[in-house]
């Protein structure tokens, strides 16, 4: 395989997976954590963020080869994804940058369990 690709499973996995592709230049360096990615290849950067339940927010290179179990709308190089029925277009509008801090926050704040092995 080449590139990057995301796979949006389906369940109970009848049909093949929708997929997000990254289609930019080979990134210098990538961040990628359970809420949020981001490539960065020279001044550009593409960047997706779970914004809300059910709402994947993408913004910069990526293609979407959807299947019927997933909708998307786009803006420009901005997409947003989510299951059949949960789309929510406006989040095309929303401020992706204060998202991913939101994110960002919340994955640095969060407790750590205890390491179970020590009980």
């Amino acid at each position: 395989m080449q590139g990057y690709v995301f796979e949006l499973k389906n369940h109970p996995g009848t049909s093949p997976d929708a997929r997000i592709i990254y289609t930019g230049p080979r990134p210098d360096r990538i961040e990628l954590t359970g809420d949020f990615f981001r490539f960065y290849a020279g001044n550009r950067v593409s960047s997706g963020v779970i914004a809300d339940a059910a709402n994947l927010l993408l913004d910069g290179d990526f293609e979407i080869e959807s299947t019927p179990e997933y909708e998307s709308a786009q803006s420009g190089t901005r997409f947003v994804v989510a299951g059949k029925g949960f789309l929510c277009k406006d989040l095309l509008a929303a401020d992706l940058d204060r998202l991913v801090s939101e994110r960002t926050a919340f994955l640095r704040d969060a407790p750590i369990p205890p390491d179970v092995s020590e009980s």
